[in-house]
């Protein structure tokens, strides 16, 4: 496995000594991170649990939303049309 370097050795002891402690990089690598053969948590279910129980749900105003209203059905605006009453 190759080291995992961010600078140079120079580079690297020098910023060391201008800041009075070994710099520790911020870089992950793969081989250093924990292993993602982890079980699944089991969490129990609580009020929560369902989305349909949620009063969030029943106040959610995208479940709202419907199909537009026609207003004018069968019936045409014509320009220049005055109705006499």
């Amino acid at each position: 496995m190759a080291e995992h370097r961010v600078v140079t050795p120079f580079i690297e002891k020098f910023r060391s000594f201008l800041r009075g402690r070994k710099v520790i990089p911020q870089l992950r690598y793969a081989d250093l991170t924990s292993a993602r053969t982890q079980p699944p948590p089991e969490i129990p279910g609580g009020p929560n649990h369902k989305t349909s129980k949620i009063y969030y749900f029943t106040r959610d105003a995208r479940r709202e939303v419907e199909l537009p209203i026609e207003i004018f059905v069968d019936k045409q605006i014509t320009a220049g049309c005055q109705s006499n009453k």
